[in-house]
């Protein structure tokens, strides 16, 4: 694209995004007609999200995202009576909610059932040629987010794909959450069309729910009820502890998954409010440190954030190896206290959970069986129970976004010390 002309679209997004016309965002009078993104969406990208760093979100729409008439405010085909599949598939009985009888479980509020994540965290896409050039150009920066910060990948739909996303501007901003099956829309409609939205959104498809839901969440935000809309209290329910798996992941208040203070309010008054003093809950800006080690982690990959040297995931080893060096301690523990019971879910064995079960569960799933003693191992990054010769981190950028945080010690302190060693001061 030629500079002047690329700085004449960008003049013009400027100027019609301070406009009320609903058309510099897409037009549903022309036929809809599913199509990929283009070189030049991507090209245009680039400036969506240097505009995006001084405005924010001034085009977003909070109720868009808070529709009464759907799950959790944004979330479709999900409801109470069939949450136990759309989570788990099969497992145990359990309950879902405080009070709903569902199975199975979440991992740091994602689905559970491998059937719904996309393979190879691979997701075919469309969309809507109803989108103008500047709403093409926000959902192809949301997706270079993806694919600069995890190991997530959006392609365009080819004639072999069964399973695909539509992008479509419909009614508000929805998603259903993991792989569905066939086509399924992520609705990008009146104040969805920023960047930080569409990234929500997309999280919904690659298997993640809200954060607020977590089991634990009355320990760091508190609900205010007298001022949540009528009917609308059991948006705010909580995923009960036989379907959350917590997993030492900390409650991420940053989490570009997590409600905004007035979500469902009546009178405009916070229904959320956080207990640590200071902190912002609801932003639509980019992921959190901890939403990109989420995805990577569920999805068996890489998860430094280092998104971009990876080109799909590799699979995790499908049986444990016969042995492996004993951590530095000496001994081989478990370090949660979940491990019995993923085990017995298989997640020993499962790709999309290797690498929590090897670096938490390593007694129960037999991952450091040594009967005689080896030679001193070579440090190699990421491994778990290896010996370092130096103080240094393995964790790649998520080390220095946990020491950002302050996040070294807490849900963290265990994976900090192994993989953080220099950035948290553990050497």
């Amino acid at each position: 694209m030629p500079l002047l002309d690329l700085a004449l679209w960008i003049c013009a997004a400027v100027a019609i995004c301070s406009a009320e016309d609903t058309t510099k965002y897409f037009d549903k009078t022309i036929p809809d007609v599913p199509t990929p993104l283009t070189a030049d969406d991507f090209e245009r990208a680039k400036y969506v999200s240097l505009a995006g760093r001084s405005k924010r979100q001034t085009n977003a729409n909070e109720k868009a995202m808070y529709n009464r008439n759907l799950f959790e405010g944004d979330i479709t085909k999900v409801n109470r009576q069939n949450l136990a599949s759309i989570l788990a598939g099969t497992g145990n009985i359990g309950r879902a909610y405080d009070g709903a009888a569902t199975t199975g479980g979440v991992q740091r509020n994602a689905i559970r059932d491998t059937s719904r994540l996309w393979p190879g965290g691979i997701i075919p896409y469309t969309v809507s040629s109803q989108f103008s050039a500047y709403s093409r150009a926000v959902i192809a920066a949301a997706m270079d987010e993806y694919t600069r910060q995890t190991c997530i990948r959006f392609r365009p739909k080819g004639n072999q794909d069964s399973d695909w996303v539509n992008i479509a501007p419909d009614d508000g901003c929805y998603s259903t959450v993991g792989k569905d099956g066939g086509m399924q829309t992520v609705s990008i409609g009146d104040g969805c069309v920023e960047k930080g939205i569409v990234m929500h959104e997309l999280m919904h498809s690659a298997g993640f729910f809200h954060e607020q839901s977590r089991t634990d969440r009355d320990g760091y935000v508190t609900v205010k009820w007298e001022n949540v809309e009528s009917g609308m209290e059991n948006q705010f329910d909580k995923y009960s502890q036989n379907l959350i798996t917590l997993l030492g992941v900390a409650y991420d208040y940053g989490s570009i998954m997590h409600y905004s203070k007035t979500a469902f309010s009546k009178n405009g008054l916070n229904t959320l409010v956080p207990i640590q003093p200071g902190v912002m809950i609801g932003q639509r800006v980019n992921f959190s440190p901890v939403d990109i080690y989420k995805i990577n982690i569920l999805y068996g990959c890489d998860t430094s954030g280092s998104g971009s040297s990876i080109t799909a995931p590799t699979p995790r080893a499908t049986a444990p190896p016969t042995s492996v060096v004993l951590p530095s301690g000496g001994e081989c523990s478990d370090m949660s206290s979940e491990c019995r019971t993923r085990a017995q879910n298989g997640d020993c064995v499962s790709n999309s959970a290797a690498a929590f079960m090897r670096t938490y569960c390593a007694r129960t799933c037999s991952f450091c069986q040594v009967s005689n003693p080896a030679p001193a191992p070579v440090p190699s990054v990421g491994s778990v129970g290896v010996v370092r010769a130096r103080c240094a981190d393995d964790g790649g950028s998520f080390c220095n976004a946990l020491k950002l945080n302050n996040q070294c010690q807490g849900g963290y302190a265990i994976y900090a010390r192994q993989n953080c060693r220099l950035s948290c001061g553990f050497c």
